[in-house]
């Protein structure tokens, strides 16, 4: 079972970088943001976060998390998939 607890590097990212005002056309520039001002251990965590979020395969969990942190309604599971998916393979 997944907690929120386990997903602090996911939240900081939420909270710190990808912001409600942020726009989904900035995520690549906030990405490499993310990179060139995180230190490699927070990568390495995001990366292995993000990991676990996709083999728990809770979908509502992130989904609410997602919300809860970023502040952003994601109701598309293929999108949430393909967000996660995407900071996690250009981290």
């Amino acid at each position: 079972m997944i907690n929120e607890e386990q997903l602090s590097n996911l939240r900081y990212f939420l909270e710190c970088y990808f912001n409600v005002s942020a726009d989904y056309s900035e995520l690549d520039a906030l990405i490499k943001e993310y990179k060139e001002i995180e230190s490699d251990e927070y990568i390495k965590n995001l990366k292995e976060e993000i990991n676990l979020v996709l083999s728990a395969d809770n979908i509502e969990f992130i989904r609410s998390f997602i919300k809860k942190y970023g502040m952003r309604n994601m109701k598309n599971d293929d999108k949430i998939i393909w967000f996660l998916s995407h900071i996690r393979n250009h981290i």
